[in-house]
This record gives structure tokens, C-alpha cells and sequence, in this order.
């Protein structure tokens, strides 16, 4: 076809090589940070918000739900710490979950959810296209015995995520 083909070498960091499919397989278990070195940049995912069953808000901590493709690829279940940005541009410390909620539903039955609380906002994102950055994973997702229980250990990751955050630069 008369187009010259010039080789590139595979990008390697300590011996390991960089590739897609590394990177999927960090995300895979969570290891946002890991990915970001891989990636040059934090792992990112967007979407429309979406109504949800307003149970975060019942609790004290409204959160955005993103309604992500089922192409993109997501970390695994866990709460991460992160950054949310609005489509003017203005960003947020956000505490991310990422998960199937299982202090209320059968994790064998629910999809998973992509849900960001945005550190110090007060507001309506409704229809809005949000994009979450995941900075740190903080914990596993798991059931509650109790939604006090919950609503403590949401403290806990709200606090995490403000003091590892605001340590590290955006």
C-alpha cells in the first residue's frame, strides 16, 4: 500500500511491560494506583447522572449514580477515593463506590452501581455528565449488620477520603 511500518517497542516499568491488558486486570482487583502509574494519569469513567432509589440521601450522604457503559471498564466492588468533575469543570473530593449495595440487595442479583458523594456540595446533578476519578482504593464493599453500622463506616470513608486527598495533589 506504499505506507512505511515503523516498529515500536512495548513501554516497560521495572521489567514489567505495560499493556491493556495489565492494566484491565489492575482495575480488576483494584488497584486504581497501580493502573494510574501504568495509565500516566488516574482511571476515569463518565456518565450521565441518573435517579436512583434516593437511599444515600435517606442516609445522609446524596450521592451522584452514574450510569456507566457496560463496555468500560470498572475497578472492582470497593470504596475508592477520588475526584468528581462537573461538565463546567469545577471538581470535587468524592468518595466512590463502586458496587452492588449489599446491606440492601442480593449481590448475586443486583448490577453494579457506580455512586460518587461529593465532598462539600450542596445541589441537583440530575441529567448532568459526571466523570469520577479513582485515586485510592479505601476498602472492600461489604454487608453491614446494621444501617447505623453502614452509616458509621461512611464516616469513616468520607474522612479518608478528604485526608488522603488533600494530601495528595489533584
Amino acid at each position: 500500500m506504499g505506507v512505511p511500518a515503523v516498529g515500536v517497542p512495548l513501554l516497560t516499568d521495572a521489567g514489567q511491560t505495560i499493556s491493556s491488558t495489565t492494566i484491565r486486570q489492575q482495575l480488576a482487583a483494584g488497584d486504581v494506583a497501580g493502573a494510574a502509574a501504568d495509565l500516566g494519569r488516574t482511571h476515569r469513567v463518565e456518565g450521565v447522572v441518573e435517579r436512583g432509589h434516593r437511599r444515600g440521601r435517606a442516609l445522609g450522604f446524596p450521592t451522584a449514580n452514574l450510569e456507566v457503559s457496560t463496555d468500560i471498564a470498572l475497578p472492582a466492588d470497593g470504596i475508592y477515593a477520588g475526584y468528581y468533575r462537573r461538565p463546567d469543570g469545577t471538581g470535587y473530593l468524592a468518595a466512590i463506590s463502586v458496587g452492588r449495595r449489599p446491606t440492601f440487595y442480593d449481590p448475586a442479583s443486583a448490577s453494579v452501581l457506580v455512586e460518587a458523594y461529593l465532598l462539600h456540595f450542596e445541589g441537583d446533578l440530575y441529567g448532568e455528565l459526571g466523570r469520577v476519578s479513582f485515586v485510592r482504593r479505601l476498602r472492600d464493599e461489604r454487608q453491614f449488620d446494621s444501617v447505623d453500622a453502614l452509616i458509621a463506616q461512611m464516616h469513616d470513608d468520607v474522612a479518608d477520603t478528604e485526608r488522603l486527598l488533600t494530601a495528595e495533589p489533584s
